[in-house]
């Protein structure tokens, strides 16, 4: 209950921009998710073709499979597999790789706007307003508490991938 509470504010926080930047990152775990639950799934028949012989004439599913394919050898089915198990593993690696670059592009740009938003809040205060305030609280709003902030943001939406991914599994 209380994530959806920091959550209800951290939206009240994030410009009209950024929500649909967070929407782009979270189809892009989604997609990311399925491609880890792809590669992790892909093992299960390669284990299953090396352990059965015989595994084209008694699998239905791998018979039409290898039709398809126009694959006659069990050999060939196997580098078959293993090339697609590859396959999927380099693809999953590159998108993985640009979803955490764009993730944390993200992240860390807007750490970055919100601080310089506090800053420009706190210059034009009156001069009065800093007669009764700590330096050292002005300090740690504008540097800790936001990095706090966006990194609790950045461990959530890591959080919401692994959901995804335990889903898909």
């Amino acid at each position: 209950m209380n994530l959806l509470k920091d959550m209800a504010k951290l939206k009240k926080i994030l410009l009209k921009n950024q929500s649909v930047q967070i929407t782009v990152i979270i189809v892009m775990m989604i997609i990311g998710a399925f491609l880890n639950t792809l590669g992790v799934s892909m093992i299960v028949p390669l284990v299953l073709i090396v352990t059965e012989p015989g595994i084209m004439e008694h699998n239905a599913i791998v018979g039409t499979f290898c039709n398809i394919l126009h694959i006659h050898t069990e050999r060939s089915l196997l580098l078959a597999v293993i090339g697609g198990l590859i396959a999927v593993f380099i693809i999953k690696g590159f998108f993985l790789l640009a979803e955490y670059h764009i993730h944390f592009k993200f992240v860390h740009k807007n750490q970055i706007d919100m601080q310089r938003r506090l800053l420009k809040a706190y210059l034009y205060k009156p001069y009065e307003y800093f007669l009764d305030t700590n330096f050292s609280e002005i300090l740690q709003n504008i540097t800790e508490n936001i990095h706090a902030a966006f990194t609790i943001f950045s461990h959530i939406l890591s959080f919401f991938t692994e959901m995804v991914v335990s889903l898909f599994l």
